[in-house]
């Protein structure tokens, strides 16, 4: 049986053991174990699957169980509902009730679905679209059966390929790591940013695609054997007879890489062996291979002969050039390629950087993504180049034409890819703010800030996440669970994203650089910046089923349109560095979970705060306005940022469990002149804000826990600033 026929075979032999025989009757399941009945090289499979996750007499669970309710003990009775995988619908629910109708017509539809499948790509997609909420069958409740398929699968095709003669069962772990992303993103001017920002980052993400496909299919394994692949980052099971092979592909990329990239790009590429017993405790073999790929990038390019390769390593890279030949955005002549001019931005291209920007332009309205596998490897300039010498060709489109025989083309961020006969479905941050069909460009998006016409920068990643791969799992640590984990964490930077910003309307006011793997970085209107982090903040926790374990920590900045975005963008990587690292001197070790803001650390419920005083403010402010003149509104703003100095001593003291009276009456005194007499609504917003200034100190006063108490003082002047800049007229008064 040869490799496509056991992977299909080994994926529906395990589903046809756990569905009712009755419900997928003369099914595509059927037809296919009719056709493959009887083959010898399926042997060994299931004893391989059992062993592998060691249980017995197992039964299928009721509901799946969120692994995020599950990791580092917490035991929370949080599921999925039985619903077609769709963005909108990945929300766990506490104590969800087992509903046998919904399962059925879950099976139902899988097996329609199945019924349209034509290939096995269909079929790979197809099973995640219905199986990523069913429980596994050998792994669990706490592990989709999807997962459990998935790895069977990929098993299947190693362990037809092995050619040990003592019959041991041996893998490759393969792990691709990309460096040199933060500078090869954003080292560019901020002239035409906006329209070269997407294209690079989107090029990352497909090149760690296309190695990682390029590596399969060069192995003759499946869509299965890509573990894991997200944020420049990816995992392959292979079987352990390719190990020789690795290493002439991975200087194969090396080389292309140096060749297009002159040194500023780089695929980390490392594997380890493991047996059965590894994949039994995964997480401990994954962290190896990682220690493995970190010393790698210590020794770049070590893999290319030096000598052979002195000058390709070592540069020069580039001719030089008079000024006006050079690129606007890179700075060399590439080879002395022809220059464009960049009409709208007025700014020297060469072919590769201007290439990212067209490739940018077709992301503004793309339904589809093609990989086409191309027989003649062609040379090009442009991004495409170093795929097409890989052999593929790779774009994007918002339509697809009648003959796509032989490409794969998927549907971005919906999973309804059947009714179109498509490959599968991708999802990923692809979308840009545009309008009358024109991406909107940094001037542009700081315009549509309410009041200051700035942007904001954002920066976040999801805080020790390799302790959740590490200890999180305290039990069944099999490869099928690991992946399940990580494929969770992903679709939520990569996918969920995209739903939160369409279901809010911020498509025009946010510009996501790049979401996934476990972080993310957007520039937008500074106030919608702000607007997004705090949902994104509170869906996480509901996504990850409120375990306080589980966090991410975020750096915020607010600039000009035109501040240089390198340096924004390194102030913003700074910011969350800050974050990460600061802690109090009660805490041994940083508890992280907390932002930064205008280079002050909060905690997030610190930034609750924060929003409640600056909502008041507003209202104060525009209550000011109707009734005499916003520079009075301002004049109390001012007042209210000097009551920091009476309100500090009195959060101190609430820390240690004390709440002073008389101190507190006299601030409130202080503020009484935030009432207006004349005010006909009678809205009495300083009794308010006394009230929010109240609350925190009692809050204080009645926690238990340290870090959940209110520390931060400056959380009232950076709710002025937040409350001016909202309030201010930019043009007016620059």
């Amino acid at each position: 049986m040869n490799n496509t026929n056991i992977y299909i075979y080994s994926i529906l032999r395990h589903l046809e053991s756990i569905i009712d025989k009755k419900a997928i009757h003369d099914t595509f399941i059927s037809r296919k174990i009719i056709e493959m009945k009887g083959n010898s090289d399926a042997k060994g499979i299931y004893n391989l699957a059992i062993k592998l996750f060691d249980k017995e007499n197992l039964k299928k669970g009721n509901q799946l169980v969120s692994i995020f309710s599950q990791l580092f003990d917490e035991k929370k009775d949080y599921y999925y509902n039985f619903n077609p995988l769709e963005l909108n619908s990945i929300m766990p629910k506490k104590n969800l009730k087992y509903e046998e109708d919904k399962y059925n017509q879950l099976i139902r539809e899988f097996n329609q679905g199945l019924g349209k499948v034509n290939d096995e790509l269909q079929l790979y997609y197809i099973l995640e679209k219905y199986l990523w909420c069913i429980p596994g069958y050998l792994t669990g409740e706490d592990t989709s059966l999807f997962d459990e398929v998935k790895v069977i699968a990929a098993l299947s095709i190693c362990i037809n390929q092995q050619i040990d003669e003592n019959n041991e069962q041996k893998f490759l772990l393969i792990n691709g790591d990309i460096s040199g992303i933060q500078d090869f993103i954003f080292n560019i001017p901020s002239k035409g940013a906006s329209k070269s920002l997407k294209g690079r980052s989107v090029y990352i993400n497909l090149l760690s695609e296309i190695v990682s496909k390029f590596i399969i299919d060069r192995f003759e394994l499946k869509e299965a054997n890509i573990i894991f692949n997200g944020g420049g980052n990816f995992l392959i099971l292979a079987s352990e007879s390719k190990k020789q092979e690795f290493y002439e592909i991975r200087k194969e990329i090396s080389k292309l890489l140096n060749k297009y990239h002159k040194g500023n790009i780089y695929i980390a590429l490392e594997e380890i062996e493991v047996g059965i017993d590894d994949l039994k405790e995964f997480n401990i073999s994954w962290q190896r291979l990682r220690d493995k790929t970190n010393l790698n990038k210590k020794s770049k390019w070590s893999e290319l002969d030096i000598e052979e390769n002195f000058e390709e390593v070592f540069g020069p890279f580039d001719e030089g050039s008079i000024e006006r030949e050079a690129c606007s955005l890179c700075g060399l002549t590439h080879g002395g390629n022809q220059v464009d001019i960049s009409e709208d931005e007025e700014i020297s291209l060469c072919d590769i950087c201007k290439s990212y920007i067209d490739l940018t332009d077709n992301l503004k309205d793309a339904k589809f993504y093609i990989i086409d596998n191309r027989k003649t490897r062609d040379i090009n300039n442009g991004y495409d180049g170093i795929f097409n010498e890989l052999g593929y060709s790779v774009k994007f489109s918002n339509k697809i034409s009648n003959n796509i025989i032989e490409k794969e083309v998927y549907l971005l961020n919906g999973t309804n890819f059947l009714n179109e006969k498509l490959s599968g479905f991708k999802f990923g941050s692809y979308t840009l703010p545009c309008e009358n069909g024109q991406i909107i460009n940094f001037k542009r998006l700081s315009g549509k800030s309410t009041g200051d016409e700035k942007l904001g920068y954002l920066k976040l990643d999801v805080d020790n996440l390799g302790s959740i791969f590490s200890v999180g799992i305290n039990e069944n640590r099999t490869i099928a669970k690991v992946t399940y984990l990580s494929r969770m964490v992903s679709m939520y930077f990569e996918g969920y994203i995209n739903h939160l910003i369409k279901e809010n309307e911020w498509d025009k006011y946010i510009y996501v650089v790049f979401s996934g793997g476990d972080d993310t970085f957007i520039v937008g209107s500074w106030n919608y910046v702000l607007k997004f982090s705090k949902k994104f903040r509170d869906d996480f926790s509901k996504y990850v089923c409120n375990n306080e374990k589980l966090s991410f920590s975020a750096g915020i900045s607010i600039f000009r349109y035109d501040y240089p975005i390198i340096r924004s963008s390194d102030m913003v990587e700074e910011q969350l560095e800050e974050a990460k690292n600061f802690k109090y001197n009660f805490e041994y070790i940083p508890s992280k979970n907390r932002f930064s803001l205008l280079r002050e650390i909060f905690t997030w419920d610190e930034f609750e705060k924060i929003s409640e005083i600056e909502d008041l403010l507003l209202k104060i402010v525009d209550r000011e306005s109707k009734m005499s003149d916003r520079r009075n509104g301002h004049a109390i703003l001012y007042k209210v940022q000097k009551s920091t100095l009476g309100f500090k001593n009195l959060l101190k003291d609430s820390t240690k469990g004390n709440f002073n009276k008389i101190k507190f009456w006299k601030l409130a005194y202080y503020l009484r002149e935030v009432k207006r007499k004349d005010d006909e609504d009678n809205n009495n917003y300083a009794e308010e804000l006394i009230d929010t200034y109240r609350n925190i100190l009692i809050e204080n006063v009645l926690k238990r826990d340290e870090s959940e108490k209110i520390r931060n003082i400056m959380m009232i002047p950076v709710a002025v600033k937040l409350a001016q800049l909202q309030t201010r007229n930019s043009r007016e008064e620059r």
